[in-house]
């Protein structure tokens, strides 16, 4: 289901080169500026090719299986891009050991296949593991890095991938540069300083070389207008920015004046996110209760309704970035009380809808074609009123599983069958009645997990076994502390790089207005849980409202919402939680009245919205772009 960038061409060599990130650090080592081009590194005693290899705690930063699984039967499937420099294997990093697992492999008679290789090279015409249908086997594989720090993953069939990193390769050069730089941080008292100097906050000269060729390219190729970029500094100014830094605290310890703390003077970082590219849905009034995934080609898949003429509509980016997109009306009516998309293991869509009315029913639309040109429709009636307000997933049988309202109680349709031709249900009395908007993931041992909206608060109900045939655990999880009316509202799912579930959810107080909050479950079986606000509570502001959380490779949870200003006016907006749990929000000034996010084939986040122009809704699509250096406006 995964793109990687386009190559460059640019032949990986095994000789060290990187961008060159600090000047003048230590007597034994010394580092060419080049301008922030591709440098050489060299250090006194070390052999011109030494290269050490680091092991690491095991960490998994890879595993799909709660997405669609990776590759195509005929091989054409795009590679799966994996970031792997980062915050356990350091940029300047050659090469990554670690294990690779082909889970539930789908293969035809001849085989399936896995190869590995640095993303910036032409996929090489060999395999680092083999698969026949129905297997999981691992391998242990050791690749070299692109020069961003990423691998690519092709597979030769179909197939999910869990990636454990156990160790990298780096210049020995690079390892005396760091050793230096982590002495000058930690300096004490008895060596000439007052207080240690922090250098955390300047990003390397790779980085910020990533980010702002990322952020000015995306600006100049989707902007329909001229853009303005006297904001942002140019390379060299960034590089001066970064050495005046550093040489002044190194010169300031060497003189023994106590060291030189970092200051706004030298920039700062801003969140430069990419404005809206198009509105994709040339419709009545489209963009309602959108749902987004990105589908087995790497392209955003969007489904909406449009209030004009009552359907449900699929639209398909044609690129990335949605410069230019396809919809396709169903002619089904429904969608106005919900709808839900997601990736079959097939990798098409298949999206779930109420059709709507005193007498709702629950449908699916099975797509045929990536594009869903051609689709099969099932209505799956159950009781008065069902369907309402539908999340779908897939499970680890390939089966999907759709949590919904049922005559105002929590109900789970058990698909008998990939595309859902005929489901059953199973009816779960005790979350309700008034029971709200479920939201469902798949654990990683295959035991599905719905978060639910109660009068009571937020629940969160556990499936009994990897089928849902009966109901393991329901328990009520966030309730409504003082000052509140509610929370729990509009909840957004998902489980994090430790197994645990993670709910963003919202609460609101008496007047109405919203605070976003995170429930996070203390461990896989949530015996307990931690719910906490992340953002609002500011005067007449308004945050929280139909939150969509993910979490990236690193594990950290990102969530989208709307923030409702005290003029009314609703806005995008981006709330990212650190690994201290320390939360940052930041408004996008994209007025979008509802959201919905993935993360794409890159690992970019991307976004669905809802965008009105008087009484007339229009789809809109949003992709963040990284955070980038700016030579104006020093400091808040």
């Amino acid at each position: 289901m995964f793109r990687h960038r386009p190559l460059d061409n640019r032949p990986h060599t095994g000789h060290s080169l990187t961008r060159s990130r600090w000047a003048a650090v230590g007597a034994a080592v010394a580092v060419t500026v080049g301008g922030g081009g591709l440098v050489g590194v060299s250090a006194a005693g070390d052999d011109a090719s030494g290269s050490l290899f680091t092991a690491v705690s095991p960490v998994r930063m890879l595993d799909t299986r709660s997405q669609s699984m990776v590759g195509a039967l005929d091989g054409s499937g795009a590679p799966l891009r994996l970031q792997i420099t980062g915050d356990r294997v350091p940029a300047g990093a050659e090469s990554v050991s670690m294990n690779v697992t082909v889970v539930d492999g789908r293969a035809t008679a001849v085989g399936g296949f896995v190869t590995v290789y640095p993303c910036d090279i032409p996929r090489p015409d060999t395999s680092n593991l083999n698969f026949v249908d129905g297997q999981t086997v691992p391998n242990a594989v050791t690749v070299p890095l692109a020069a961003d720090g990423s691998v690519c993953f092709h597979v030769y069939g179909r197939a999910h991938l869990l990636a454990d990193v156990m160790g990298y390769h780096g210049d020995a050069r690079l390892t005396a540069i760091e050793s230096e730089l982590g002495r000058l941080r930690n300096l004490s008292a008895s060596e000439g300083g007052d207080t240690p100097i922090d250098l955390g906050a300047y990003a390397t000269r790779a980085e910020t070389d990533d980010m702002i060729d990322t952020a000015i390219a995306g600006v100049r190729a989707d902007m329909p207008a001229p853009v303005d970029l006297s904001g942002h500094a140019t390379r060299a100014e960034t590089d001066d920015m970064i050495h005046t830094a550093v040489d002044t605290a190194v010169a300031g310890v060497r003189a023994a004046a106590g060291p030189v703390a970092p200051t706004a003077g030298h920039g700062r970082v801003i969140d430069a996110v990419g404005r809206l590219t198009h509105r994709v849905a040339p419709w009545t009034s489209g963009g309602h209760e959108a749902a987004l995934t990105i589908g087995a080609d790497g392209l955003p898949i969007i489904a909406h309704h449009d209030t004009g003429s009552g359907s449900v509509l699929v639209t398909r980016c044609d690129d990335a970035l949605c410069g230019t997109a396809s919809t396709v009306n169903t002619g089904r009516a429904g969608g106005a009380d919900g709808l839900d998309i997601t990736l079959g293991d097939d990798g098409l869509p298949i999206i779930a809808y109420a059709t709507g009315g005193p007498a709702s029913s629950l449908a699916t639309v099975a797509c045929t074609t990536p594009s869903c040109s051609t689709y099969t429709v099932r209505t799956h009636a159950a009781g008065t009123t069902s369907g309402i307000d539908p999340a779908i997933t897939v499970g680890v049988s390939g089966q999907p599983f759709i949590a919904h309202i049922l005559n105002g109680h929590l109900a789970i349709a058990r698909c008998n069958d990939r595309t859902c031709q005929s489901a059953s249900h199973l009816w779960v009395g005790d979350s309700g009645p008034d029971a709200s908007d479920p939201t469902i993931t798949v654990r990683p041992d295959g035991i599905p997990e719905i978060a639910v909206t109660t009068p009571e608060g937020l629940r969160l109900v556990t499936c009994a076994d990897t089928a849902c045939s009966d109901i393991g655990a329901d328990r009520l999880v966030a309730t409504a502390g003082p000052g509140l009316s509610a929370v729990g509202l509009t909840p957004s799912i998902t489980i994090d790089t430790d197994g645990r579930v993670r709910i963003a959810h919202q609460a609101v107080d008496g007047d109405g207005l919203g605070t976003l909050l995170l429930t996070t479950c203390a461990d896989t079986a949530c015996t307990t849980s931690l719910t906490e606000p992340v953002d609002g509570g500011a005067g007449t502001h308004s945050v929280g409202h139909s939150p969509t959380m993910v979490i990236a490779a690193d594990g950290t949870p990102t969530i989208v919402h709307v923030h409702r200003s005290g003029d009314g006016t609703p806005r995008l907006r981006i709330t990212t939680i650190d690994s201290t749990g320390s939360a940052a929000s930041a408004d996008t000034h994209i007025d979008a009245r509802a959201a919905t996010a993935t993360l794409d084939a890159d690992g970019a986040l991307v976004s669905a919205l809802r965008m009105d122009a008087g009484d007339v809704s229009t789809l809109g699509f949003h992709r963040r772009v990284h955070r980038s250096w700016t030579a104006n406006g020093w400091g808040d």
